[in-house]
């Protein structure tokens, strides 16, 4: 026969949960749940941040690779194969320097009637990503070294066969830097091309 004193526990031990532990517990799974989203979008931005980095490797090693080579079907003549960078435009363009009076520029795609350099259009892709709808990732800065100049635009090119560097159709400066930032979070990543080596690093 139990007692009162054991009927007492045996009760009290088996009782639910109080509406205030059940407002604490939901409210710390909504709080972990916000912040778990919160940092995956975090991680997938940065993500888009890789992307438009190796974006804009990828062009330079492509026309570098081309410069290399020398000869490419369909842009026979080019003196140059190069990349030109738009800041405002958020764009990278490879493109095969077949005209103008000096070597390494991106003149503008001309017409069959006025020909002009010819873009590789089939490999070229914007380096600023739209998320939802808003830009996630744009350029933020341009700039040649030494001196710290700084450009809105410039062309990265390579002299075909020997693929010498040139920027900006000189051959003066050491490197120069694009800087890619994550609208979201402000991150940033750069990459660099190295004039006398030909290196390319993303930092």
């Amino acid at each position: 026969m139990k007692t009162l004193y054991t009927l007492h526990s045996t009760l009290y031990t088996q009782r639910g949960f109080t509406l205030i532990e059940m407002i604490v517990v939901v409210s710390m799974v909504g709080l972990l749940a916000g912040v778990s989203v919160v940092s995956f979008r975090s991680s997938q931005h940065d993500d888009y941040l890789n992307v438009a980095a190796q974006r804009i490797q990828d062009a330079l090693r492509i026309a570098q690779n081309h410069a290399q080579t020398g000869v490419i079907a369909g842009y026979e003549g080019a003196r140059s194969f190069g990349v030109h960078i738009d800041k405002e435009a958020g764009t990278a363009v490879i493109f095969a320097d077949t005209y103008g009076a000096t070597i390494g520029l991106w003149d503008g795609e001309g017409t069959a009637d006025a020909p002009k350099d010819k873009q590789f259009k089939e490999i070229t892709q914007p380096i600023s990503v739209d998320v939802d709808g808003k830009q996630s990732i744009s350029i933020e800065s341009i700039t040649v070294l030494p001196g710290s100049s700084s450009k809105n635009v410039i062309d990265l090119s390579f002299r075909a066969i020997s693929a010498a560097t040139l920027f900006d159709g000189k051959g003066t400066e050491q490197r120069v830097s694009v800087k890619l930032k994550n609208i979201r979070n402000s991150h940033t990543k750069t990459v660099t091309l190295y004039r006398l080596s030909g290196r390319i690093d993303i930092n």
